[in-house]
């Protein structure tokens, strides 16, 4: 596979996505294209049950291009590159599968915009996490204004956007921004081996346990519910389910078919 300004390796259903734009992977609007096409193969890719997207160099990602932004001719074409990474980015937020973000060095605007849109956050010990649109007039405007204050507050969150405060690995952590920290040289690596865990299990399950988790982001407890118990039944009548059940009745280990 083949994606413009992406850098892709599958291996153990693994699927590792490096944004390669240096020197700070902006997030141009090809490469935007290029992440939603990359995305939609994985959708349908059986070889793949976990995606972990990345950087290379001294960045995750940096944010939208502002060359791009400056060569927008109305108010409707500004419009349009914010719409375009809210698209992208949704469609990530509502991957059937799990998304997590390997977060190095610069994590900025945009690119915290897309690692906010991942199910799980990771960085290494010297990232830098920040949303400095407000020094050019701009504000998070690819899901960002949604995302961090559901995040980490709205309190802190505003404070981020209007002071365009950055923010170190450490604070991340305190904030609830990533899950876990490990340091740069091994951080990608420590990064895999949550992923391996994951793919050992049913991706049928972990599909609708994403649809559940999400759903109750955007609804109530009583809808939460109504929806786990939905999944339940839906599982029962699919293989992993009964798999599982009877491999722990019968002491042995499943065997997931992934559906």
């Amino acid at each position: 596979m083949n994606y413009p300004y992406l850098l892709i390796d599958i291996s153990e259903k693994i699927a590792v996505v490096e944004i390669n734009n240096p020197p700070g992977n902006s997030l141009t609007g090809e490469l935007l294209k290029s992440l939603d096409f990359c995305m939609a193969d994985f959708y349908h890719n059986q070889e793949v049950k976990a995606i972990i997207i990345t950087g290379t160099g001294k960045s995750f990602a940096t944010g939208a291009d502002i060359k791009e932004m400056s060569l927008a001719k109305t108010a409707g074409e500004a419009a349009n590159i914010s719409k375009l990474g809210q698209s992208v980015f949704t469609k990530i937020e509502q991957c059937s599968k799990p998304v997590i973000a390997a977060i190095h060095g610069f994590c900025l605007g945009g690119g915290l915009e897309l690692a906010l849109s991942c199910h799980m956050r990771f960085a290494s010990d010297k990232s830098i996490f920040g949303m400095p649109e407000i020094q050019i007039g701009l504000l998070p405007a690819f899901g960002g204004s949604y995302r961090l204050p559901a995040t980490i507050g709205y309190g802190k969150a505003l404070q981020m956007i209007f002071t365009a405060q950055k923010i170190n690995s450490s604070q991340a952590l305190e904030l609830r921004l990533v899950n876990e920290v490990f340091p740069a040289d091994s951080m990608l690596e420590e990064v895999r081996k949550i992923a391996v865990q994951m793919c050992k299990y049913s991706s049928a399950t972990m599909r609708f346990g994403l649809q559940t988790v999400l759903n109750g982001r955007f609804t109530g407890i009583t809808e939460t519910m109504l929806a786990e118990s939905e999944a339940v039944g839906k599982l029962y009548d699919m293989n992993d389910l009964k798999e599982g059940v009877f491999a722990w009745i019968e002491k042995r280990k499943p065997n997931f078919k992934d559906n």
